[in-house]
């Protein structure tokens, strides 16, 4: 999604495959676009799709529902 929004691929300013997965593997996620690209809404969206933890995933029907009570 994020290269979608910022027009990068994911981990760009990284080098080395190698060290995007030692990135993914402990836990660090691609770095914030810098405003106005992802609004802070959206950045905490994103942050929910990327938890270890399933149960802590936002579904799809609670987003589509959470931006219809923003909107």
């Amino acid at each position: 999604m994020l290269q979608v929004l910022e027009g990068k691929i994911p981990y760009h300013f990284l080098a080395r495959y190698e060290a995007i997965i030692h990135c993914m593997s402990q836990g660090i996620r691609p770095r914030r676009p810098p405003a106005p690209v992802v609004g802070d809404i959206d950045w905490e969206f994103i942050q929910s799709c990327w938890s270890r933890d399933m149960e802590h995933r936002e579904t799809i029907l609670e987003f589509v529902e959470g931006r219809a009570v923003l909107n």
